[in-house]
């Protein structure tokens, strides 16, 4: 497990990763818990399998707050992958937690 605290890309824009497992190994994710502290209207959340492009988007929030959970099949993060959490318009504060296995 892993909990995250974006920080800033330098875009205006807040982002967590998950750096990718170490050479030889992926990662089976069974939750994501994205939070986003405070007003959350107007928030949204991405998730990428890899880096923060259209192409590695795998789901997303309109409010900021998302709880997701699928044990079968988890998401599968390939090896040399990170997992990338992306919020947009204004938050402050965002927080990121994942429960995953590492194999």
């Amino acid at each position: 497990m892993a909990t995250l605290e974006a920080k800033n890309d330098g875009t205006g824009q807040l982002a967590a990763v998950l750096t990718a497992a170490m050479s030889g190994h992926v990662r089976y994710v069974q939750r994501i818990t994205v939070s986003t502290p405070g007003a959350t209207a107007s928030v949204r959340a991405y998730v990428y399998v890899g880096s923060a492009v259209p192409e590695a988007l795998v789901m997303g929030t309109r409010r900021g707050q998302l709880d997701y959970a699928n044990e079968s099949p988890p998401l599968f993060i390939p090896e040399s992958t990170p997992l990338t959490i992306r919020w947009d318009v204004g938050p402050t504060r965002a927080l990121a937690r994942i429960e995953y296995t590492e194999v």
